[in-house]
């Protein structure tokens, strides 16, 4: 860290996922949940964007027939893709989530194949593993039931909802093709939930909160947020 070298004034934010191993500082500062795009999930900036991306009566009848609102089923699907990233980190087993297809994931009703999940993403992945114990150890993180926000990771979950838009809630696609378009790309996705994130959203996070009791246990030496 540069802390170590001499630096003073240097915060650090950092997705509460990467912590690094055995590190402590008062100048490290973890997101409240996995990762930033958790945070802009869980705010009205998805409400905004959905109000520009979704249709609004396939939306409301997608959450009814799920007995859900679209946050709590898009978290739903992550989860087990959460847990899989949880124990490949735990007990550092290297599996290789980039650029994974989701293809386990149905367009037209975002039923996801757990099965196909684990196996897919433990077939691309370097050097052996014992699949059966994978999946094993797998159920016994899901049954924990940990909260979804600190699991679920925030590209999976903008990807699910890209997936979403197709059909579930939507009709994002080329109308020739009848395929997916790049509107539902998860970059796009992303892009445009944290552009409909305003400052009225981060003052209501935990993230905001730790950055003020930073700035203020420097007595007014350091600041990052503007007053304006």
């Amino acid at each position: 860290m540069v802390e170590d070298d001499g630096y003073e004034g240097i915060l650090c934010i950092i997705d509460s996922d990467f912590q690094p191993a055995g590190y402590q500082s008062e100048n490290l500062i973890e997101t409240e949940y996995r990762d930033m795009d958790v945070i802009v999930f869980g705010s009205s900036a998805l409400d905004n964007y959905l109000l520009e991306r979704a249709d609004k009566a396939k939306l409301l009848s997608f959450e009814s027939d799920n007995n859900a609102d679209i946050r709590t089923i898009i978290f739903d699907k992550a989860y087990p893709i959460g847990c899989l990233r949880t124990l490949s980190s735990n007990i550092n087993l290297r599996l290789h989530f980039k650029d994974m297809p989701f293809d386990f994931i149905d367009e037209d009703d975002l039923s996801i194949d757990k099965d196909a999940f684990v196996s897919a993403v433990v077939n691309r992945s370097r050097g052996a593993q014992d699949l059966d114990d994978i999946k094993m150890r797998h159920g016994i993180i899901e049954r924990q039931k940990h909260p979804p926000e600190k699991i679920c990771c925030g590209h999976d979950i903008m990807t699910i909802l890209g997936i979403a838009l197709v059909r579930c809630i939507g009709d994002v696609r080329n109308k020739r093709t009848d395929r997916a378009d790049s509107r539902t790309w998860r970059s796009e996705i992303e892009m445009g939930c944290r552009l409909a994130f305003g400052r009225d959203e981060f003052e209501r996070t935990a993230l905001q909160v730790s950055i003020i009791n930073w700035e203020q246990q420097s007595e007014g030496q350091y600041r990052v947020l503007s007053t304006a």
